[in-house]
């Protein structure tokens, strides 16, 4: 019961744990919420949301299959670097 009451009281295993709980949360409200703005409100059918919804879970699972693999060796600090570099035209 020790340990429990350790982690309880700290300050950063709390923010931790509530920003993922967050984070989790927003992608839950995501997946609920968006077959209804994308079929009622856009016109999808559900074919068609069906397969995108299959597009975006197999390319989430296609980049860590080839960062796992080695074939796409994936650094996080080099893409954030290249997001966040200024690319002015030459």
């Amino acid at each position: 019961m020790g340990s429990y009451r350790t982690l309880a009281v700290d300050r950063h295993f709390i923010a931790a744990s509530l920003t993922i709980e967050g984070s989790i949360g927003a992608l839950y409200a995501q997946a609920t919420i968006l077959p209804f703005i994308l079929m009622q409100q856009l016109g999808l059918l559900p074919a068609e949301f069906g397969l995108a919804m299959f597009m975006q879970s197999g390319g989430i699972v296609k980049l860590r299959g080839n960062s796992l693999s080695g074939r796409y060796p994936y650094d996080q600090a080099q893409a954030i670097r290249r997001l966040f570099r200024p690319s002015f035209p030459t």
